[in-house]
């Protein structure tokens, strides 16, 4: 099934939670894929529609079973999720979030402070901590992750996919979370 269902006659599309499943018919084959934006999550064939959209179920089934299992493991969000979660930004937080998640990456997971990484992105101070805030929000209501710690300061959002340590002159490091260090990977 290479190249997607870009060849295939369109019978289905649906969503369910946060993938897309498209079924349908090439060369006398059913087909179906389910996709988080543009990430293919698995594929199928079959000899009906039915089969082919039963297998993409199972397959759906699994992969929340393996994440569920990372979860149960680690406590925090697989690389994966992560993937997933940023594969489906919306389009205005997506280009600046991005944007600082690989100039962080690219640190190799050392600490950086919001100033000297909006420098290094090319943003401005306040662009950077409302991009990094609204990630945050968003990874948190996406990956429905339950480990959100309120604090008074509005860095307790940016532990939905870093760890954050205050420095004795008040100022905060800011270290990626490995998983999600991977997932930019």
């Amino acid at each position: 099934m290479s190249g997607g269902l870009a060849r295939v006659q369109r019978a289905l599309a649906v969503h369910t939670g946060r993938y897309r499943v498209v079924a349908g018919w090439h060369a006398r084959r059913a087909q179906a894929a389910a996709f988080c934006g543009d990430l293919r999550i698995a594929a199928s064939e079959g000899e009906t529609l039915e089969a082919a959209v039963s297998e993409i179920d199972a397959r759906l089934e699994a992969h929340r079973l393996a994440l569920c299992a990372h979860r149960q493991q680690t406590g925090r969000p697989s690389p994966v999720e992560y993937r997933e979660a940023l594969a489906v930004l919306p389009e205005p937080l997506a280009e600046p979030a991005l944007r600082l998640l690989k100039v962080h990456a690219s640190l190799a997971g050392a600490s950086v402070d919001i100033n000297e990484l909006a420098r290094r992105a090319g943003l401005g101070r306040e662009e950077a901590w409302t991009a990094y805030r609204r990630l945050g929000r968003r990874l948190f209501t996406d990956l429905q992750w339950s480990r959100l710690r309120r604090d008074p300061a509005p860095r307790y959002v940016l532990e939905a996919f870093a760890d954050c340590t205050t420095r004795p002159d008040g100022g905060l490091d800011i270290r990626l979370k490995p998983e999600i260090l991977e997932a930019l990977s």
